[in-house]
């Protein structure tokens, strides 16, 4: 007769808790980022120690790395760019960002402008720099060179259509000369098919500055829809 195997004892690892899987998760960036060869070490013998104990398999990382963090606004345009500094920034296209005019604290609602997004901790560092920078730079050059053409306006209805007109056109050419858009997006006007009109509301824009520290595009372009 055939000797039979000895029946294997099944060993089930124990189902890690969340606050296991989010150490896991992140000694698996300090193993691959971590500072010295030693670090990155340590890491992986820790790393090593919970696989022996607890389930992995089905493990998120990204998704564990990602906490929520709300960014404040304080206009239309503000929106915009925190969308398209997210797009220029963010090496992924599952970002969601949530609007919100509420915040709640304790049980209570309260009245806020918050822009939820959930990134991990360089991403959050990454857009919250870009963003405060663009934020206060974009607003400076609004105040320089849009207020006053606003302010010679005597009625608040003609006023509010000038904005109206001109916040498309100023956001696009910020963007445009901040480098925030890749070029292939970008399209040459021809000054001959535009109206008077909107060859004043671009000549308007002459004289804006992009973010310091990227180089400046041409004026005769705008962003394709």
């Amino acid at each position: 007769m055939p000797k039979k195997e000895r029946p294997q004892l099944d060993l089930f690892k124990t189902k890690a808790t969340d606050q296991i899987q989010k150490r896991f998760a992140s000694l698996i960036r300090l193993a691959e980022r971590g500072a010295t060869e030693g670090e990155k070490a340590a890491a992986r013998k820790a790393m090593e120690r919970l696989q022996m104990k607890y389930d992995f398999d089905s493990l998120n990382l990204d998704e564990l790395l990602r906490s929520e963090y709300c960014f404040t606004w304080t206009s239309n345009i503000e929106i915009k760019l925190f969308i398209v500094l997210c797009k220029y920034f963010l090496n992924r296209e599952d970002f969601i960002v949530e609007k919100r005019n509420w915040r709640e604290e304790n049980g209570e609602l309260y009245e806020a402008r918050e822009l939820a997004i959930k990134l991990d901790q360089m991403e959050y560092i990454t857009i919250e720099c870009a963003y405060e920078y663009f934020r206060r730079h974009m607003n400076s050059e609004w105040k320089r060179l849009i207020i006053p053409k606003l302010n010679r306006c005597r009625k608040a209805r003609t006023r509010k259509a000038k904005k109206e007109t001109l916040e498309p056109l100023f956001f696009e050419q910020y963007i445009i000369r901040s480098q925030l858009v890749n070029p292939e997006h970008l399209t040459e006007l021809d000054p001959e098919e535009m109206s008077q009109q909107e060859i004043e509301n671009r000549a308007a824009m002459t004289g804006m500055q992009g973010g310091a520290f990227n180089r400046q595009v041409g004026t005769g372009l705008y962003l394709n829809s």
